[in-house]
């Protein structure tokens, strides 16, 4: 009995000085029990902050993405598109991209000259890797009739757009691929409707519009107009041989019967490569009156380009459209 009591007093003071000695500490370290809530969530917590930072290393590892890589694939993406040049044409109005190193030989039909074989195409593609045929061919009939007359059942056209003017068919004629990516560019355009008129004895073209006629008034001068007009000609292009007229009796000449209330303006012009005059004559007598030459000194010929006094914002572009061939 008596050392079951001794027992008890060595408790009491056992349980006096832990107490003594755990006033030192604050009084969540005071217990020697740690609460369950609070051991669940810190553990939770980092499990998952370990977790988390495992996966985002993985992924920084195994999904890098090398930056060269990148940028081998922006280049060769550039390469192709600087490759790559834009057909127009501004008679039937289409146009397409094509690749000017493997598809860049272009056959066109000029004034009215069938192309061999292909009597009725407008453009022929050549030089896309199938030899001397013909890869890619565009066609423009009168109209969907015309077409399936002449060429139902064994063109096969990949391609068939009817415009205001005319009825277009593109055609991958031997069935390759850079073909098939050419046609995927094909669109339609704003049509000029101008045609081309090619002068052999003095060697020069000219656009007209589609609508209009051309005649030969003298040997030296080709006159323009539309087909309603029954009589003269609108505009017209005269060639002189240096020897005869100099370029100095053309400008004189112009509007002289107005002196001396003529005013002159001249300008130089630059048309396809070649040098050029431009000449506008103007008379207080009558304003509406407007005289436009253009005047090109070129080998043995002077070529004078003239709106027949009426002016015409047309007539730029007729001008601009003379090209001269050796």
């Amino acid at each position: 009995m008596e050392d079951q009591k001794q027992d008890f007093i060595n408790h009491e003071e056992n349980v006096e000085e832990e107490n003594e000695f755990l006033e030192h500490f604050p009084l969540e370290e005071r217990s020697p029990k740690i609460n369950r809530f609070w051991a669940t969530l810190i553990v939770t917590l980092v499990g998952v902050f370990i977790i988390g930072g495992a996966t985002f290393a993985w992924y920084k590892v195994f999904n890098r993405v090398d930056p060269n890589l990148e940028k081998e694939i922006i280049l060769e993406v550039e390469d192709i598109e600087e490759d790559m040049i834009t057909y127009t044409n501004e008679e039937y109005g289409f146009e397409f991209d094509h690749d000017n190193n493997e598809c860049n030989s272009i056959v066109e039909k000029e004034n009215g000259n069938p192309i061999y074989g292909w009597p009725d195409s407008t453009i022929l593609l050549l030089n896309c890797g199938n030899g001397q045929s013909y890869d890619m061919v565009v066609q423009a009939w009168e109209d969907g009739n015309q077409f399936e007359s002449n060429c139902q059942g064994y063109c096969d056209p990949n391609i068939a757009l009817q415009t205001s003017d005319v009825y277009i068919t593109v055609t991958n004629n031997n069935n390759i691929e850079i073909v098939n990516q050419i046609i995927k560019t094909f669109e339609l355009i704003e049509s000029t409707n101008w045609l081309t008129y090619t002068n052999t004895t003095y060697n020069y073209s000219i656009d007209y519009p589609k609508d209009w006629e051309f005649g030969n008034t003298t040997d030296f001068a080709t006159g323009f107009r539309p087909t309603s007009m029954q009589s003269d000609y609108k505009w017209g292009v005269l060639a002189y041989d240096k020897s005869v007229r100099t370029k100095q009796d053309i400008i004189s000449s112009l509007g002289s019967q107005f002196s001396p209330d003529r005013e002159v303006v001249t300008n130089e012009l630059i048309i396809n490569g070649v040098s050029a005059t431009r000449v506008i004559v103007t008379t207080s007598r009558m304003i509406d009156w407007y005289f436009e030459s253009i005047i090109i000194e070129y080998g043995d010929y002077i070529f004078h380009i003239s709106n027949g006094a009426v002016e015409d914002d047309s007539f730029e572009k007729f001008y601009n459209s003379f090209k001269l061939s050796d």
